[in-house]
């Protein structure tokens, strides 16, 4: 009986340390002082897992399930004569690092915490936003994580307009 018992909660605990994060969007549209229309949408990513969340935003792709093309020509390609994978995987020291949003941008949401975009003027933001658990994102990247000074350090980003 006991070892039924815990065969069910090891199951069940199991299933909830492998779900997704989840992502809520929240609209709000307001007029401006010249009676022109200014959208803003919130994306609020909440790690519901075990595990930690990086989330990105590439503005050159659509975040699909199983893009991984998409998501290694995010960190290997060169945006300003870096990549985010050297920044990411060198003991290089970064003074005055400045993430550029579509390009170097990355953030890392620890389990039970959030992180919320909040985009200015723009309605069709929803597929450029990338999250993924730190083991499936190691998976595809090939490379572990040494460097957090080039992550970007607070739980919320507004972003005015995309490009």
């Amino acid at each position: 009986m006991n070892k039924r018992i815990i065969i069910l909660f090891s199951i069940v605990m199991g299933q909830l340390c492998t779900t997704d994060p989840t992502i809520l969007r929240r609209e709000y549209e307001y007029y401006g002082r010249d009676s022109s229309r200014v959208w803003i949408n919130e994306y609020i990513i909440e790690n519901t897992t075990s595990e930690v969340v990086y989330s990105w935003v590439d503005y050159n792709a659509d975040n699909k399930i199983g893009n991984t093309l998409a998501i290694k020509r995010y960190f290997y390609n060169p945006h300003g004569g870096i990549s985010i994978i050297t920044l990411l995987t060198d003991s290089i020291i970064i003074n005055d690092y400045q993430p550029i949003v579509g390009a170097t941008f990355l953030t890392k949401i620890p389990p039970g915490d959030a992180f919320t975009y909040i985009i200015i003027n723009n309605k069709t933001f929803d597929n450029h936003i990338f999250y993924l658990k730190e083991s499936a994102l190691l998976d595809i990247i090939g490379s572990p994580i040494i460097n957090n000074d080039a992550l970007f350090d607070k739980n919320y980003i507004v972003i005015p307009e995309s490009p």
